[in-house]
């Protein structure tokens, strides 16, 4: 009988006021390939935070983080809060 094979995942909390180009730096270190990054966003009129899940990946033609969608777009406030490293060759 095949057995499922299911990466393991090892959650990381991120330092408070991380920045995207610490993040580039944490994802191009690593020797996974594929993250879940939880962070939270909101524009400057907004009170309430959106929280989210973003899967992201390292783009080393690029040297920069790629993202599975496009949250960023536009986004004025972006807080880092916690990083999931998943298993080398595993996709999100």
């Amino acid at each position: 009988m095949n057995e499922i094979k299911i990466p393991s995942i090892e959650f990381v909390r991120l330092k408070k006021g991380i920045t995207e180009e610490e993040l580039n730096d944490y994802i191009a270190e690593n020797d996974d390939d594929s993250f879940i990054v939880y962070l939270r966003y909101k524009y400057d009129f907004e009170e309430e935070w959106t929280y989210s899940t973003e899967c992201a990946a390292w783009n080393c033609c690029e040297d920069t983080i790629s993202w599975l969608n496009d949250w960023y777009e536009g986004q004025q406030n972006v807080e880092f809060l916690a990083i999931s490293k998943l298993g080398e060759g595993y996709d999100c």
